[in-house]
């Protein structure tokens, strides 16, 4: 409706295969500071090994659907297109969450209405929440207890609005959370179904939430003893196990530091002058940045570098400032005191 409503040149089903590029970068005299650094007096950057900012040069982007001319590019790619799947031996048998387009459909083809997910985080909850409404049976394993542990950091935690809808169903006997579940491997048996063999993991949670513990389970696991378990089920179990961290074919451009996307402090890459970054591997100062608040708190920030490289008014992104969604001081992202 947005995009309607502006008239906004919205193109779809054009796939990205290369961004170049178009002339090379002039030096400045200006230091970048990388990871949520900022620039000391005397132009020094406080961070160390920072390299030296340049101009911007522009960019050749290759689609399918012709070649595009651009002075800056955002890559606002997401992570959906590169699922986490190769995780413990016969997962290639499972179904991955980013391959359901929907569980109404879903569950309708099934032969049976009983679903065993693996991961019990955004994904994870999202997808049991839709199936046991659906009048399915879920069980859901994980290695911690994502559901009943709460973080200062929403990062780290259930979101608050996943939260309300598993409130909802919570009491369901269709239900069932199993934490310290370790999932070693997929196998099928001799009838075709599938065997999910899970390890108990014994480790402490963190502080409780108000939806407590699932019946029957301890403290520590959610199995009443410390062999493996075996979960058996007609449905291909389904992983909601994350997802990788790539940019295609930009991925070169963002250098990783023990994993972690190096940004300047601008959501810049540190190497290649223009092109920015916008979602869920936006990090600073060691934080990953959740996606519902943070990292859409820099998309005015980003706005805001261009808009003023260019030389155009930044005053409209004012509205974002006063709403607080303009994430600029990143002190207040802190693991355990988070702003947002």
């Amino acid at each position: 409706a947005i995009a309607e409503h502006h008239e906004l040149p919205v193109e779809t089903g054009v796939e990205v295969s290369a961004i170049e590029q178009t002339a090379e970068a002039v030096s400045t005299n200006s230091p970048v500071a990388v990871d949520g650094g900022t620039t000391a007096a005397g132009g020094q950057s406080e961070t160390a090994d920072t390299p030296t900012a340049t101009a911007d040069g522009g960019f050749t982007v290759e689609t399918t659907d012709g070649t595009i001319q651009s002075r800056y590019v955002v890559w606002a790619g997401g992570q959906f297109g590169h699922p986490k799947t190769d995780l413990f031996p016969g997962a290639a048998d499972c179904l991955h969450y980013a391959s359901v387009d929907s569980w109404t459909d879903h569950a309708k083809a099934a032969p049976t209405d009983e679903f065993v997910i693996v991961g019990g985080f955004e994904s994870g909850i999202d997808a049991a929440i839709e199936l046991v409404t659906l009048g399915c049976s879920v069980t859901v394993l994980d290695r911690g207890h994502p559901w009943a542990f709460r973080h200062p950091d929403p990062s780290e935690t259930l979101s608050p609005y996943t939260l309300e809808r598993l409130q909802e169903v919570k009491d369901d006997d269709q239900l069932t959370l199993i934490g310290g579940a370790d999932v070693q491997s997929v196998g099928r048996a001799d009838d075709g179904r599938f065997e999910v063999v899970a390890e108990p993991i014994n480790h402490t949670k963190g502080p409780q939430s108000e939806l407590g513990d699932p019946p029957g389970q301890s403290s520590a696991s959610g199995f009443e003893s410390q062999t493996n378990h075996e979960f058996i089920v007609s449905n291909r179990p389904i992983l909601a196990t994350g997802f990788e961290t790539n940019f295609g074919p930009v991925d070169d451009a963002f250098p990783r530091d023990d994993g972690r996307v190096q940004l300047t402090d601008r959501d810049e890459s540190p190497t290649t002058p223009g092109l920015f970054l916008a979602g869920p591997s936006v990090q600073h100062n060691g934080q990953l940045f959740c996606f519902i608040y943070k990292f859409r708190e820099r998309f005015p920030v980003i706005a805001e570098t261009i808009g003023e490289r260019l030389g155009v008014d930044t005053e409209p992104l004012e509205v974002y400032r006063e709403a607080g969604m303009f994430l600029e001081d990143l002190e207040c992202c802190e693991p355990v005191d988070c702003d947002c």
